[in-house]
């Protein structure tokens, strides 16, 4: 009889716990179109400060959210950037594929929201420069700890709200820092989706320390315009 019992609960159990186990789970995806500039400094044989031409990337991010106890959230940011410049007696090009694996916790969750993470981010960079008869080749990948924050405020009945995202890591030779500060407009929620876009400006700084080129800097900077959604 006790074992008829359970096997009637069971089916009812499972799907419980299966619909608040879906519940739970948050999928969250920003895209996004930025425009940036970028600028160096270097010491080669000289001190060099360079402005490059203005280039366009694709930026994305994925937050994985849930309401499960003492397990963090989880976040994974990318962009890829290249330019090149010819300007005699220099040449310089280069590119490199910037990700972010983070895991954060919501330090609060109301009107005003505050995240708080850390994370590893990866750096897969390629660069040439030629300065006179002195050339530089190299294909590099770095793993460095990062330390995150996130705030957020929303505008009561307005569907705004303003977001600024902070990464920073120094560590060893390089030094991190990336900086976004974004307006959200969300639409009217459609059934399990939700949609909207998204507009702002990113700083991304980059120091690094190479035994060719001392005091590297890299900077790029500008807008970005993109969607973003969640179900």
């Amino acid at each position: 009889m006790m074992m008829r019992f359970y096997l009637l609960l069971s089916p009812l159990w499972l799907g419980l716990s299966s619909n608040l186990y879906a519940s739970s789970i948050n999928l969250q995806g920003q895209a996004q179109y930025w425009q940036y500039h970028t600028t160096t400094q270097a010491q080669i044989l000289s001190p060099l400060s360079l402005s490059y031409p203005h280039e366009a990337a694709l930026q994305w991010s994925i937050d994985l959210q849930h309401q499960l106890p003492f397990l963090p959230q989880a976040k994974v940011k990318s962009t890829s950037l290249s330019n090149q410049l010819n300007h005699p007696p220099l040449k310089q090009d280069f590119s490199f594929d910037y990700y972010n694996y983070i895991l954060y916790y919501p330090i609060f969750d109301r009107l005003l929201r505050f995240n708080l993470g850390a994370g590893i981010s990866q750096i897969d960079a390629e660069a040439n420069a030629q300065f006179f008869d002195h050339h530089i080749a190299q294909t590099q990948q770095q793993h460095k700890p990062i330390a995150y924050s996130k705030i957020s405020a929303q505008i009561p009945n307005s569907g705004l709200s303003l977001h600024t995202e902070i990464i920073y890591s120094q560590y060893k030779t390089l030094k991190l820092n990336d900086i976004q500060a974004e307006v959200q407009y969300q639409f009217q929620k459609l059934g399990w989706l939700e949609a909207g876009l998204n507009f702002g400006y990113r700083w991304l700084n980059i120091n690094y320390d190479h035994p060719q080129i001392q005091d590297l800097k890299l900077r790029f900077q500008g807008p970005y315009l993109g969607i973003n959604g969640a179900f």
